[in-house]
């Protein structure tokens, strides 16, 4: 019976490949649970070792991190947690995003640590740039100076050299935690520079594709791509992503309520 339990929630391995061995990361106030894994896992064996449930409605936040600078991130807090994380938790949605203690990830872990929210909000960052209590340095390599989010629930630690080696790893993820066949994924735009950029392109371009939302007025390519919307771009891939994708838009300025509204009707006609 147990078997069945957990096999009707997606926790048994795969037929093919063994379990991924996952770890505790031990912050002084969370212990998430993560897992290192190659390029081109399978991302079914991903969710086993991180003990996570399927089906689930899923959204991966492509947004700025870094470069996301104060005003920016002023500008769509209120946004992101009375809005985005207050449906994500009311909705029981889980929630991908870069993972690490910067821009909007940051705005996320503080506000799920602060409400005392429980969704799965999954981190994923190459293991190389990443630094953490515990990361393991192999001899002779830099150590890594970007830091994870503290407040996250689970990180999957991918191979590669930079950042954006990830997003693979991320949109196999997605599909695979939905049901593969489920409609019920969405990626936001929000802020963001040149690899939020390719993944919004991704997103529109590849099976299977991921509907977008544009949070325009987010700043940097989240506004490029909505200015795009009207005038058109002579960038061939901003104008793939229009032409090709399957685009929504709504302005910061809406607040947090219209958010809320929108995601509620989005994962219930999809």
């Amino acid at each position: 019976m147990d078997f069945i339990r957990r096999l009707l929630q997606g926790k048994v391995p795969p037929p093919n490949g063994e379990p991924l061995d996952a770890f505790p990361i031990n912050f002084p106030n969370s212990t998430p649970r993560a897992v290192r894994v190659p390029e081109q896992t399978d991302p079914d064996r991903i969710i086993h070792a991180l003990q996570l449930s399927t089906p689930t409605p899923t959204i991966f936040l492509s947004a700025g991190a870094a470069q996301m600078d104060t005003k920016s991130m002023i500008l769509t807090r209120s946004l992101i947690e009375d809005g985005l994380v207050r449906f994500i938790n009311d909705q029981r949605i889980t929630l991908i995003d870069g993972g690490t203690n910067a821009g909007a990830m940051v705005l996320i872990g503080i506000a799920r640590q602060r409400r005392n929210y429980t969704f799965p909000l999954i981190g994923v960052a190459p293991d190389k740039m990443v630094t953490y209590p515990g990361h393991p340095t192999a001899e002779g390599e830099p150590q890594p100076t970007t830091d994870l989010d503290a407040f996250h629930s689970h990180f999957v630690l991918t191979g590669g050299d930079d950042f954006g080696a990830e997003s693979e790893t991320i949109f196999e993820l997605a599909y695979a935690l939905t049901g593969r066949g489920n409609r019920k994924r969405l990626v936001i735009i929000l802020n963001g520079g040149g690899i939020v950029k390719q993944e919004a392109y991704r997103s529109a371009t590849r099976e299977p594709r991921f509907p977008l939302l544009v949070l325009e007025g987010s700043g940097r390519f989240a506004d490029e791509l909505a200015d795009s919307r009207k005038t058109g771009s002579t960038d061939p891939q901003i104008q793939a992503i229009l032409d090709q994708g399957i685009v929504h838009f709504l302005p910061v300025k809406a607040g947090a309520d219209n958010l809320y509204r929108w995601l509620e009707n989005f994962f219930r006609t999809n």
